[in-house]
């Protein structure tokens, strides 16, 4: 009879700890599938949020094209009253044809000063390691007795010193 209780109380026991592990494993899927769901319609609001904001960007940036634009005329209209017309319209296009080529070669030349100084830091990196005054292992060995305070007076790790 103690035995039956014994196996009886077993099989309640594991019973429990199964039904809450399912238990558990439903709330995590409900939890995964809500916090997806909560993922997906905020990013679907943001997206809207985006969608408007860049939309109004384009329309600003035809709105100061058109204006800009017209302020060329204004000033090919300005040198008119001294130059005839088709020249003054030409001068300014050529000033601002000349101004924005003089632009794109300064960003080019940027953004080559870039690629070539990321090479030039990569290269005198490699060359700092291998081929410095020191040697490569020495100047290793050196570092990493700094970093773990081997050779300091009561530091290190009780390895042996470099």
């Amino acid at each position: 009879m103690e035995r039956s209780l014994d196996r009886w109380a077993s099989e309640k026991h594991s019973r429990s700890w199964n039904g809450q592990l399912s238990g558990l494993t439903a709330d995590l899927t409900k939890l995964v599938r809500l916090e997806t769901r909560l993922a997906q319609a905020e990013l679907s609001a943001k997206s809207a949020q985006i969608t408007q904001s860049t939309s109004w960007m384009a329309i600003g940036g035809l709105l100061a094209f058109a204006g800009f634009v017209a302020l060329v005329i204004a000033i090919a209209l300005g040198y008119a009253e001294f130059l005839d017309f088709w020249l003054a319209a030409l001068l300014v296009g050529l000033f601002f044809i000349v101004l924005g080529a003089m632009l794109v070669q300064v960003g080019r030349n940027q953004l080559n000063q870039l690629r070539d100084g990321a090479g030039k830091t990569a290269r005198w990196s490699h060359w700092r390691r291998g081929r410095g005054s020191e040697g490569s292992h020495a100047a290793h060995t050196r570092s990493r007795s700094i970093a773990t305070g081997e050779g300091q007076p009561g530091g290190g790790h009780g390895g042996e010193q470099r």
